[in-house]
């Protein structure tokens, strides 16, 4: 289930609530707490979202960190320099 999924689920639940408010004002009463707890689970699954984007982002920049670490990019500024240079000795040319 994507972003995308849930706020389409979400359209429609709303939607939906509208339509039976509008239509059976009185039949809505006995609906009123199962759309209250599929709002609720709406709700829960846009923080299950946004933790797993944060778990994702964190797992990206350790895997960047220990790939610099692994690597021994610990002249990275020297590293940099010398693109410098290269990238100037070709314009010079």
């Amino acid at each position: 289930m994507t972003a995308y999924n849930v706020k389409c689920l979400r359209k429609d639940v709303n939607d939906e609530e509208l339509t039976i408010q509008k239509s059976y004002g009185v039949i809505y009463e006995g609906f009123k707490s199962d759309f209250k707890k599929i709002k609720h689970k709406i709700l829960n699954l846009w923080f299950i979202i946004g933790v797993l984007y944060f778990v994702l982002i964190m797992l990206l920049l350790l895997f960047t960190i220990f790939t610099f670490y692994y690597i021994d990019i610990d002249y990275l500024s020297y590293l940099m320099y010398e693109i410098g240079q290269f990238k100037h000795s070709q314009t010079t040319n």
